[in-house]
Order: C-alpha cells, then sequence, then structure tokens
C-alpha cells in the first residue's frame, strides 16, 4: 500500500544519502505521530530510518560540530533514545513491543560496519559499541521488570 512504499522510499533515501535528509529531521520526526496506527513491519522500517539518521548524523562535540549544520539536528539520537526507553517502560504492552522494535534498529544500526573513504569496512568503534550495550541493557532492564508487574 502507499504507506509501505512511502517508508520503503524514505528508507532508501536515507540509508544512500543520511546527511542530504539531515535538514529535513524536523518534518520526518512528524512520522513518529502515527506510530499507534502502524503495523509491526511499518514500524520496523519508521525505527530503522531514524536509526540511520541518528547513526550518521554528526553530533555536537563541545568544540563545534563535526560537519556544518544547524544545531538542534544532532539531537535526533537523544531524541530516538528517549522516546525508545519510554516506550519500554510503558505500561501498554503494544509500546513495549515497540520499544523492543526501536531497540533492535538502532542497535543494529550501530553494529553495522561503515565503509571508510578507501571502501574498506570499518568495525564497531567502541562508542558505538557503549551505545549499543547500553540499549540492550535497557531492553532487559524493561523486560525483567515488565515481567516481575
Amino acid at each position: 500500500d502507499e504507506v509501505n512504499s512511502s517508508l520503503e522510499n524514505l528508507l532508501m533515501i536515507v540509508a544512500a544519502h543520511p546527511s542530504g535528509v539531515r535538514s529535513f529531521t524536523a518534518f520526518v520526526k512528524g512520522i513518529l505521530d502515527y506510530l499507534g496506527g502502524f503495523d509491526d513491519h511499518q514500524v520496523r522500517t519508521v525505527y530503522t530510518i531514524f536509526a540511520k539518521l541518528a547513526v550518521h548524523t554528526p553530533r555536537y562535540t563541545g568544540d563545534g560540530f563535526s560537519e556544518e549544520f544547524e544545531p538542534g539536528e544532532a539531537e535526533i539520537d537523544d531524541y530516538l533514545r528517549i522516546l525508545i526507553k519510554k516506550q519500554l517502560n510503558s505500561p501498554v504492552p503494544r509500546y513495549q513491543k515497540f520499544g523492543v522494535i526501536g531497540s533492535v534498529a538502532l542497535v543494529a544500526e550501530l553494529g553495522a560496519p561503515v565503509p571508510d573513504v578507501d571502501g574498506n569496512m570499518v568495525p564497531l568503534s567502541p562508542t558505538c559499541e557503549q551505545a549499543a550495550n547500553e540499549l540492550i541493557q535497557s531492553v532487559m532492564s524493561s523486560a525483567s521488570h515488565n515481567a516481575v508487574s
């Protein structure tokens, strides 16, 4: 249907040109308002889109930005992590499932090797590894907490 086609096309654009989509992050974030109406496949696609944007958007380092872009756009990863944590801790099982789907998408993107300037695949950085481990711990903590409740 058109929602699946639209999401798949957006995913292809983000995968090919994450820095080009970066300036439209505010508009793309509007998709998250509709998560409740999406099926699991669509939620997975949405989270994959946001995971790619989060991982491939430069961060503010304190000394400036690693590339030129508007402040606030690099915080997509912070926004995504907060949303995932809220969903994981939600009392509503459907939103907990969304949190797990989002966590898996983000961990998968954090763990994906990326090509360097010569085209060689570069393994997971220590920062990405730490972020992935923190997400996994959040999922495990949420799962054990919800199993007890």
